[in-house]
């Protein structure tokens, strides 16, 4: 848990199936402010990815988490 209030900016794709969004906020471990990247993929009604990604010092996004969400038929 953080006090820090995340913001997030973020725009959707062409196809209106990728929401992009982007904040800056610290990270536990040193206590410095981070650039991050979260990515939802609407691949299908019933099926979408997360992705949560973060700026690393060589200015290449990590991924440093992936959900698949579907929905039970």
């Amino acid at each position: 848990m953080t006090s820090h209030i995340w913001q997030f900016e973020g725009t959707f794709d062409v196809t209106g199936n990728i929401l992009t969004w982007e904040t800056e906020g610290p990270v536990p471990s040193p206590q410095t402010p981070s650039k991050f990247r979260e990515v939802t993929e609407l691949k299908s009604p019933d099926h979408k990815v997360f992705t949560s990604s973060i700026l690393g010092p060589d200015g290449s996004w990590n991924t440093i988490m992936t959900i698949n969400i579907r929905r039970k038929k």
